[in-house]
């Protein structure tokens, strides 16, 4: 329904500060989804003093120096030149001597432990004690956010194609200011665990309904605003990060600053319009007439007798589909049920790559701030050609492109030594850039491929699916790293060559009008990568093929 733009305006005033406001969002959003490699660190540690020892002993442990303690009473593994993170030996009174001396046949598994000072400051990983028998916890803490990410963006984008954006993007303003909050008062990791799911879910919903507004309000040649959207947003959340982690130097004060960057979305809600061509796919007449007024009203445009117009519209899609449209349509014709089933792979695969080797770029060696910081350059880079290249250039091929040139440098550094450090990081930080420009030219290509009346829940299907990925990523760093860097690199490069040849599948959406219902979606996706179609299209009979194929497949 291309009519709808023709009237409240391809890109006006209204258009420019929702573009704002779902920049801020992806703020918000690399803010809180990269935190984790803030969080949780790992700290070196052994145990601290036993606090139940006996008043004498008590007072003869309080005269040792921490060097004193360690050198004594934590074994020393000579293999791998470190002291025990997890055990000491007995303390044993000398009644003779009066000295305490270590018990060397017997090992007690630590009380308390004691930290050495990180670079981050203070993190949750001394606050909770997450070592030892309690290290999992750290990837249970990014892979519940991630979870509740996917499950949010399930939920909620089915929600928001039956209910409306408008009214999604409200509920996860409130949730995320709400939720923020909590977490800084977290005094217990449960807690903690259960804020952050609630801006899982806030920041979930906040994203899918607000592309799916913007990509139903503006001009085909205005999508470029998508990727403005999410990447700028994205990654000055991501550059501010390593800046307040070194200023506030304490995990809880990182946290009072997401809550406080959440808080000036709750301003722009009050402008925040209901998309107009959602409301008609829908069916409602009035409300459409009165979004598309309040929005042309906004960007200084006449629109005349918007009732006719709207009339005309809803008559024209009076085959088209009425009503509440789940994903699962998706999944009932030919082409659409191809080009869902690839996407979806596709996210999940780019998820597990993206989260995997962002986490490592404080691991790198040198100043761990400034690691961050240069792979969020260059990702901002990447973003900036995205610009160029999503106005100018088709889809496919850039995401292939980049994809797989990405694939071929995870090859090369698995098998670059590590002597060669300056070698490795040049060809990582070049992978990463063009992994950026295919990632970002992703989320748009996702928009566009997708029908209106699914557009919400076929995004969210693919988003949530790929986080399920990033969730279960920490999980699969803990398993294959036993087996050395190099494993993960060639596992990472595997999945970015299996994208790079599931994209080849798909049919190019540059410069296409966006498809409203499934009917235009699966004839777009036939006419674009069948000949057969392309020549029943000619005779005038392809709709009609395409939207009885299934009956007859079941005849």
């Amino acid at each position: 329904m291309t009519e709808v733009v023709d009237l409240i305006g391809h890109f006006g005033p209204w258009q420019a500060c929702f573009v704002v406001y779902v920049t801020y969002r992806g703020i918000i959003t690399g803010l809180n989804n990269l935190a984790y490699v803030f969080l949780v660190t790992d700290n070196e540690h052994w145990c601290s003093r036993p606090s139940s020892s006996r008043s004498l002993t008590a007072g003869l442990l309080k005269n040792l120096t921490e060097v004193e303690w360690r050198e004594r009473f934590i074994p020393y593994d000579s293999a791998s030149h470190s002291h025990s993170q997890c055990s000491m030996y007995e303390v044993l009174h000398n009644a003779t001597s009066g000295e305490l001396v270590p018990d060397n046949t017997s090992l007690k598994s630590c009380e308390s432990w004691t930290y050495d000072e990180h670079v981050f400051g203070h993190t949750a990983t001394d606050e909770w004690n997450l070592v030892c028998e309690h290290t999992w916890k750290r990837s249970l803490i990014q892979s519940t956010y991630m979870a509740f990410l996917m499950l949010g963006i399930l939920i909620i984008g089915n929600i928001s194609d039956r209910f409306g954006r408008r009214i999604v993007a409200l509920g996860c303003t409130v949730l995320l200011c709400v939720s923020s909050s909590a977490m800084t008062f977290s005094s217990s990791l449960n807690l903690f665990l259960t804020a952050r799911v609630g801006v899982a879910v806030a920041i979930s919903g906040l994203q899918v309904a607000c592309f799916s507004l913007l990509a139903e309000t503006i001009g085909p040649k205005f999508r470029i605003a998508l990727n403005v959207c999410y990447g700028y947003g994205w990654i000055t959340g991501v550059l501010l990060l390593p800046g307040i982690v070194w200023l506030a130097q304490d995990w809880r004060k990182l946290i009072i600053a997401q809550a406080c960057f959440a808080v000036p979305l709750l301003v722009a809600l009050p402008w925040l319009y209901e998309s107009p061509r959602w409301l008609v796919s829908m069916g409602k007449k009035a409300e459409a007439c009165d979004s598309i007024r309040k929005i042309a009203r906004f960007n200084r445009r006449h629109v005349g007798d918007v009732e006719k117009e709207v009339e005309t519209m809803m008559k024209a899609k009076q085959h088209a589909q009425q009503g509440n449209i789940s994903v699962l349509g998706l999944f009932q014709t030919k082409y659409l049920r191809r080009n869902t089933t690839v996407l979806i792979m596709c996210s999940f695969l780019s998820y597990i790559v993206y989260y995997g080797y962002a986490r490592t770029a404080t691991t790198l060696g040198g100043n761990p701030y400034m690691n961050f910081a240069i792979a969020a350059a260059l990702e901002c880079l990447g973003y900036t050609v995205s610009l160029v290249t999503t106005k100018y250039l088709k889809r496919i091929p850039i995401m292939v492109s980049s994809y797989g040139f990405f694939s071929v440098t995870l090859l090369v550094t698995a098998f670059t030594p590590k002597e060669y450090l300056a070698v490795r990081t040049t060809i990582r930080m070049a992978g990463w850039f063009t992994y950026t420009l295919g990632y970002t030219t992703q989320f748009v290509f996702i928009n566009e491929m997708f029908p209106t009346v699914a557009r919400s829940g076929g995004f969210g299907l693919c988003t949530t699916v790929g986080r399920l990925g990033a969730a279960i990523e920490p999980w699969i760093n803990v398993f294959l790293i036993a087996w050395g860097e190099q494993t993960v690199l060639i596992l990472y490069s595997a999945m970015l060559f299996v994208i790079t040849l599931a994209m080849i599948l798909l049919p190019e959406t540059f410069g296409s009008p966006l498809p409203d219902t499934l009917e235009e979606g699966e004839l777009y996706s036939a006419l674009k990568l069948s000949k057969k179609k392309r020549a029943q299209r000619k005779n005038g009979d392809a709709y009609n093929t395409v939207h009885t194929e299934e009956c007859e497949e079941d005849n």
